[in-house]
């Protein structure tokens, strides 16, 4: 009560501080206005103001319109109760409370992960808050990746959010989930991730990593869970946004492309390719044999004989050109100097990047006298398929 007081005590001060100017500027016109001439006495007054027994005066009865002063001080009242209103707790919600929406110390507005159900805490239990909250990705992009610790015939599905953080703050990688439907649809939905910037250290310069941190998530699928439940199309989600992307699968390879046909780099994208350097395209698997082995020499890619050299050393060591176990593989587009073989005898465990071999190539050896043709030697390097080979 006392605070409701004090408050009116407020819209009263600065109501006079507003009707004292309005008064004055209406003043001079009504002291010379000359008086209305007195009205008969059996005419009617159109307007008449009776008082009451506190010595109010009523115009309840009056037809005339309210004056500016009236009106400034109707104005005061009713903001001075919806402060009050909102002290108290009572009364209307502010945009942020209607809106379900909280605002992040970095000035960013977002919303709970799903507004029909509000979301002020994250599965461990904690309150979100300015330096603890959840983010929708800007954007999404996807890559068709092959793990080494996966049986054969399996591989990721990788989806990384477009933002990017460097500095203390910690990033916790959203969750998925994953559906199929009797038409040949796989959807997947990526949720939103957190921001942590809770705890941080007093010196970040001195104490954080500044490596990009980015959020993403990886999804074990395979070349039989596809083709067992018949998917056609994938549907990526995430928030209100969704792409297809059509999916083609053959016994060799996976390979997914949009649906909508647009540029896939186009940024008005939300999901679209990842690029990497020197990889053709990320949207398209081989599924190698388990024994695919690549091999690499310095100068292959320009000289045709020292590449039919490196083809010979390969057979002579049991290996089979990957392309006649694998026959599409010959149109893929291969990178500089690597070229794919099938160890089908198992002869060789490696590790990426081992010596291979040796092979020679012509060369020319500068003299003083004359020019002398030698044979050089080229090394050949083993290593298995990575992970956009």
């Amino acid at each position: 009560m006392f605070k409701k007081t004090c408050l009116y005590g407020v819209a009263a001060i600065a109501l006079s501080l507003i009707a004292v100017p309005a008064y004055a500027q209406t003043a001079p016109l009504t002291a010379t206005t000359p008086p209305a001439s007195k009205p008969a006495a059996s005419a009617p007054s159109t307007s008449t103001a009776s008082s009451t027994s506190g010595g109010t005066v009523d115009f309840s009865g009056s037809s005339t319109t309210p004056t500016a002063l009236e009106n400034i001080a109707a104005n005061a009242v009713a903001a001075t109760d919806s402060m009050i209103d909102g002290l108290s707790g009572n009364g209307s919600l502010s945009p942020d409370e209607k809106n379900n929406t909280v605002t992040s110390d970095d000035g960013a507005s977002y919303e709970p992960a799903d507004s029909s159900k509000p979301r002020w805490y994250d599965d461990n239990g904690n309150p979100f808050s300015k330096k603890y909250y959840e983010r929708e990705p800007g954007g999404v992009l996807l890559a068709l990746q092959r793990d080494p610790s996966l049986p054969v015939g399996h591989f990721v599905l990788f989806m990384s959010a477009t933002n990017s953080f460097v500095g203390c703050l910690k990033i916790i990688n959203p969750k998925h989930s994953t559906e199929f439907d009797e038409s040949g649809i796989m959807t997947i939905k990526m949720e939103k991730f957190i921001i942590d910037k809770r705890d941080m250290p007093r010196y970040p310069h001195y104490e954080c990593n500044t490596a990009p941190q980015e959020a993403g998530v990886h999804i074990n699928l395979s070349k039989e869970l596809l083709q067992d439940n018949n998917v056609k199309k994938i549907k990526f989600k995430t928030g209100k946004s969704s792409e297809n992307y059509l999916v083609k699968i053959t016994d060799d390879y996976i390979q997914l492309t949009p649906e909508t046909r647009r540029n896939p780099q186009d940024i008005s994208n939300r999901f679209r390719p990842l690029e990497v350097n020197g990889v053709a395209s990320t949207m398209k698997l081989w599924f190698y044999p388990e024994n695919t082995v690549i091999l690499t020499a310095d100068g292959t890619a320009k000289d045709i004989t020292l590449e039919s050299r490196l083809m010979d050393l390969a057979r002579s060591k049991g290996l089979t050109p990957l392309d006649d176990v694998m026959p599409d593989h010959a149109n893929f587009r291969k990178q500089p100097n690597r070229y794919y073989f099938d160890d089908k005898n198992s002869r060789y465990k490696v590790s990426n990047g081992e010596l291979f071999d040796y092979i020679q190539v012509d060369a020319m050896k500068f003299g003083l006298e004359a020019d002398e043709p030698i044979k050089k030697n080229v090394a050949v390097f083993i290593s298995k398929p990575g992970q956009y080979d």
